[in-house]
């Protein structure tokens, strides 16, 4: 687009939506507030505005919109919601047209009696000056900074002159406590004051919302009365069009052999102009209700009080009750609408009691915040008088510290305070009365403290006591006996220690002694002896010399040499034979053993037509363990686009059982977009010849692939393809139900269809007989609410699906034609779920949700289902399905943020997430599905090119050696390195 004239009021500039001026694509997250969204650009009405898992309605009264439903205004870009969407962010893909643009001039701000007092643009202008105030203000706020640093320092300072007066109040700490402890008991009444304050303010906000709501609820009452009153007065049929009548929204007219409704008051605009006129498609309008009448799918019926419209949805329906939901199904409710205001009526009244109520709690709160802050006063009071007796005791500490001192010989000429202590005369005194010129011998002013018969000097008194003399004293001046200190006396020590006489003789020597000759024979055997003990060692530990295997047997050092003779001529024949098969030794001969082994090394130790390559390891694999080579999603890489890509907004997505058929559902016309699969090419279908008449937001195939059912918008019945060849007929019958379709799936052995929809029954199940599926009795306990997903067990025994409300999941178990609910499991997901799926062997059923740990893993045990621990790495926002491959050995999940579809690989109870892709979809995705064989993986989204899908690769598994294995794998090796789940190594292939 040019660049804007902004000197023009008011400039509107769209794209021509030609392929030189082209609408753009537009994807982005808002916030819904006060119910609605505001587009950043006008929407074209031709491709629509697309919310994933929400339905447009036409344009109508805003409190008529259900959970789920908008309404876009083209001409503003202002998307309206219904109460309970307010809060969501939500995901919103358009084409956009361009934009409406005013200036800031003609943007007022304020007036009065007509006139403009201020504009934008003054605001604007203003703004400039109040960035120069702001400037000053931190320039002051620095200031202030800096002052509370001065500030800081100086009560350092305080705090460090403080720290006498806080040794001298050791004394007044302890008598503090009990100030403390009434200090604290203060705090906390202050506190209970607060919280009773507090209490006392949310009572009141509570009563004031109470009273909002009431009066909020009285408004709805009012609405839905006045919507009563309008659909019994306009819910009529007026016959053969007539371009002068004036007609009204509801009223229901004949032309041209079709039925319509009109959805905006009009005159004189014809029935085929859709801004006015609704035609009720395959509906025929007739009449009143009759029990007489045979009736058919699509015939529409106003019920004897000319108060509710209804549809007939089985074919051959005679005298069945209007109220029977096998055959009819409500289109517009007089009975509803008025229900729906007795329902807010009776809320309004209830939200009014609910404000009284939260009144006088208001009034209790705020008079038990009186009495805790009159107790916090009462504390506060007695905390003061604690602080005070404290203050008290440390300022007499602090003056017995400095008053109870040593003053020497009394002077009549001093002053003294009471604790001074003096020596007078033969005393020592201790003043008890401020005093001066008075002596310590008047007992009103002193006490007398020691006295001495003679006169007395300080020093004497407090000199140290003469104990060198005593010390000195050797004379036992305490008369202390041995028998206090446990010795003996003297005469004890004679009598038991006596004195020992030594008396020496002449030794006498034997005659026997040895001779000088017999000493030297002795001495000889000896030597004898030790040499023989010597070499029978020396034999022991060494060995034979004679056993010797060299050439050379007497001598130890000739036989070492000729050993190392032998093993250098050895060395050099290694040498020659690493280089003659092709490998390198480093040095020079005679090489050191280090050396051969370095170039035995560079020898090649590949088979003869073994290939070394890189390839990722489904499990934690050793060097050298026997591998299989297998095709697994362990890896994907992303395969080209087809040729031919689905139009628009993709829903949904789903393989026939065979992996021969991949089916899209999408937004936008055909609807449906089938591929059939060539090798790793997917080739468009032609299209059916009877197309879905809207978009299809669900597909499912039947396990034989014979049928195809699909869920179109705002549909009550579920459309059913029949498959012959490559042509898909459509069939005339269909599984109708009560409500829009939120999700599909057959049963495992084709016999069972199961649908969850958006309102009562929530969950229905249509049994198949050839091409007719016949609804069968709802289950005695229904779902709490919109269910938004459902699945089926592999061996057909449950059922399975995920809600819009608490509990947010329920199961059926099946007997027969009978659906009974178990009980849920104890741990229950925390938010709605959109998706749901049961692995292939039973023993897991996994949920998609949109709350952390957004997907809930599920063990079955018989009928007890038993939450298993979360995967390590969860995703990170909302997904919206989980697909199981075939063989149980993953889960796929797609989802609303990035990545956008992850995969896990399940290892017993573990779910371990596998890197992604290189290369990943272009936004959320809305559906994942495996195919059969597991070799691919699709999945689908809202931007360009909608559908993508990946192969898998060849993946490394350790073998087993059986031959089963061996049969199914594309090749046998080893592993060259040490690697786990997911990790690219190198194997050596030596079969394939």
């Amino acid at each position: 687009m040019s660049s804007f004239d902004f000197g023009k009021s008011t400039i509107t500039k769209y794209r021509a939506g030609t392929s030189g001026d082209q609408y753009i694509d537009i994807s982005e997250s808002k916030k819904v507030i006060n119910g609605t969204i505001l587009l950043s650009e006008i929407p074209d009405f031709d491709n629509k505005v697309k919310i994933p898992n929400m339905f447009e309605v036409p344009r109508t009264n805003n409190s008529s919109l259900k959970d789920k439903e908008y309404i876009v205004d083209y001409n503003e870009g202002i998307i309206s919601f219904s109460n309970s969407a307010e809060g969501l962010t939500l995901s919103l893909t358009y084409k956009g047209r361009g934009n409406h643009y005013v200036s800031s001039a003609r943007i007022w701000t304020q007036e009065q009696d007509g006139e403009v007092l201020e504009t934008l643009k003054d605001i604007v202008d203003k703004s400039s000056s109040s960035l120069e105030k702001i400037s000053e203000l931190s320039n002051l706020m620095k200031d202030t900074k800096q002052a509370t640093i001065n500030a800081n320092d100086k009560a350092t300072l305080a705090d460090t002159k403080a720290t006498y007066a806080q040794t001298q109040g050791d004394y007044a700490k302890s008598q503090g406590a009990l100030a403390n402890t009434a200090s604290t008991l203060a705090n906390t009444a202050k506190d209970n004051a607060n919280t009773a304050t507090s209490l006392a303010n949310s009572a009141t906000t509570a009563a004031n919302n109470a009273r909002d709501n009431a009066n909020v609820k009285a408004t709805y009452a009012q609405q839905q009365g006045d919507y009563a009153l309008g659909v019994a007065d306009s819910l009529v049929h007026k016959g053969i069009y007539n371009a002068s009548t004036a007609y009204v929204v509801r009223n229901i007219i004949y032309y041209n052999g079709s039925t319509y409704m009109c959805i905006s008051n009009t005159t004189g605009n014809l029935p085929t102009n859709t801004s006015y006129w609704r035609k009720l498609t395959n509906m025929n309008w007739l009449g009143t209700y009759s029990t007489s009448t045979t009736y058919n799918f699509g015939d529409i019926v106003v019920d004897s009080l000319n108060q509710t419209l209804y549809m007939c949805i089985l074919d051959g329906t005679l005298n069945k009750a209007l109220t029977t939901v096998v055959n009819w199904t409500t289109l517009v409710s007089v009975a509803s609408a008025i229900s729906n205001a007795n329902t807010a009526t009776t809320q309004a009244n209830t939200a009014r009691d609910n404000a009284n109520t939260a009144t006088t709690s208001a009034n209790n709160a705020a008079t038990s915040a009186n009495t805790k802050a009159t107790f916090a006063q009462t504390q506060g009071d007695y905390a003061k008088a604690q602080g005070d007796y404290a203050k008290d005791k440390a300022e007499k500490a602090i003056e017995v510290g400095t008053s109870l001192i040593n003053r020497g010989t009394y002077s009549n000429t001093l002053a003294y305070k009471p604790l001074n202590i003096v020596v007078y005369d033969s005393g020592v005194y201790q003043n008890i009365v401020q005093s001066t010129g008075i002596l310590p011998t008047n007992s009103s002013y002193w006490q007398l403290l020691m006295q001495t018969s003679t006169s007395v000097t300080w020093d004497t008194i407090s000199g140290k006591p003469e104990v060198e003399s005593h010390i000195a004293n050797k004379s036992n001046p305490h008369a202390v006996t041995a028998s206090q200190v446990g010795s003996y006396s003297k005469e004890e020590a004679t009598a038991n220690f006596a004195p020992i006489s030594h008396n020496h003789t002449a030794i006498d020597l034997p005659n026997n002694l040895e001779t000088i000759t017999g000493a030297q024979a002795k001495a000889t055997s000896a030597e004898t002896k030790a040499n023989t003990y010597t070499d029978n060692k020396v034999s022991a530990q060494v060995g034979t010399l004679s056993n010797l295997l060299t050439s050379k047997k007497t001598n130890t050092v000739e036989a070492i040499n000729e050993l190392f003779t032998s093993l250098g001529d050895g060395k050099n024949n290694v040498r020659a034979a690493i280089i003659e098969k092709g490998g390198t030794v480093a040095g020079t001969s005679p090489n050191s053993f280090k050396e051969l082994t370095d170039g035995i090394k560079t020898l090649s130790s590949s088979i003869n037509g073994q290939l070394n390559e890189i390839i990722p390891f489904a499990e934690t694999i050793n060097t050298n363990d026997p591998v299989s080579i297998k095709i697994s999603p362990i890896a994907l890489s992303k395969i080209p686009n087809p040729d031919i890509l689905p139009t628009g907004n993709a829903n949904d997505v789903a393989f026939s059982n065979d992996g021969n058929y991949l089916c899209v559902a999408h937004s936008t016309s055909p609807y449906i977009t089938i591929y059939k699969k060539n090798g790793s090419n997917f080739i468009k279908l032609a299209d059916p010849t009877d197309l879905p008449l809207a978009s299809v937001t669900d597909v499912a195939f039947s396990p034989d692939g014979v049928y195809l059912s699909i869920a179109e918008s705002m549909s009550y019945s579920a459309t059913i393809y029949k498959r012959t060849g490559d042509t898909f007929t459509k069939l005339t019958n269909k599984a109708s139900v009560s409500s829009f379709i939120m999700d599909l799936s057959f049963s495992p052995d084709g016999n069972y269809l199961g649908v969850a929809t958006y309102q009562s029954p929530y969950i229905s199940i249509h049994k198949r007989s050839g091409d007719t599926f016949t609804r069968l009795a709802n289950p005695s306990a229904l779902p709490s609410g919109q269910c938004n997903c459902i699945s089926f067990s592999s061996d057909n025994n449950y059922v399975a699906v995920g809600q819009s409300t608490a509990p947010y999941l329920s199961i059926y178990k099946r007997s027969g034609d009978t659906l009974t609910k178990i009980t849920n499991p104890s741990i229950l997901p925390t938010d709605t779920c959109f998706g749901v799926a049961f692995s292939n062997d039973n023993k897991f059923l996994a949920f998609a949700s949109s709350s952390s740990p957004y997907i809930i893993i599920y063990k079955r045990d018989g009928d007890t289902f038993t939450k298993i621990a979360n995967p390590i790495d969860i995703p990170d926002g909302t997904c919206y399905s989980v697909d199981f491959s075939s063989d149980s050995n993953y889960l796929g999940v797609s989802l609303n943020s990035f990545p956008y579809f992850t995969r896990y690989k399940i290892t017993g109870d573990t779910f371990t997430k596998l890197s992604d892709p290189s290369t990943l979809p272009t936004s959320g995705c809305n559906s994942t599905s495996f195919s059969p064989d597991t070799n691919f993986l699709a999945t689908v989204n809202a931007i360009s090119p909608f559908l993508t899908i990946y192969a898998s690769s060849r993946t490394a598994f350790k073998s087993t050696n059986s031959i089963s294995e061996i049969q199914s794998s594309l090749g046998l090796g080893f592993a060259k390195e040490q690697g786990k789940l997911g990790s690219s190594k190198t194997i050596a292939t030596l079969w394939r």
